[in-house]
């Protein structure tokens, strides 16, 4: 019984990050729910000083959507989140800038999306998962 407590805690933790990062890439690179696309994305990093913001922009979108999917579906996320967590690296350090308090665009919700990314990461995806379900594997090698 504990295990499969620990096991839906996990799904719950996957699909809340994966909600975060599937709306926050979709808004930058389909301009859903508001968004207003890799163009205004990229002229916001500028403002924020982030070095070839043109260039960071459609990576940042992208390995948020993908890495989003994964961790909805639990699908390569030995390799997905590597390139989500390297950009929730880089937020937490911009918006270090202004402190800690996410109420003054501080580091506070890009942290917890790190640490949040770090632990899927090194307990891989779980046994309520696609790799799981259809291959039977408790963890994608």
């Amino acid at each position: 019984m504990k295990r499969s407590r620990q096991d839906l805690g996990f799904l719950i933790l996957r699909f809340g990050l994966a909600a975060v990062f599937l709306f926050n890439g979709s808004q930058k690179i389909l301009s859903w729910f508001g968004g207003s696309g890799i163009a205004s994305f990229a002229a916001y990093l500028t403002r924020l000083g982030v070095p070839y913001p043109h260039f960071a922009a459609p990576l940042v979108a992208w390995s948020e959507l993908l890495g989003g999917l994964s961790l909805l579906s639990g699908l390569w996320t030995g390799y997905l989140l590597a390139p989500l967590a390297a950009t929730m690296t880089v937020a937490t350090i911009v918006n270090a800038r202004s402190g800690f308090d996410n109420s003054h665009g501080g580091a506070e919700f890009p942290f917890l999306c790190l640490c949040s990314i770090l632990a899927v990461w090194l307990l891989g995806p779980g046994r309520f998962s696609l790799p799981a379900l259809i291959w039977d594997e408790k963890e994608e090698q």
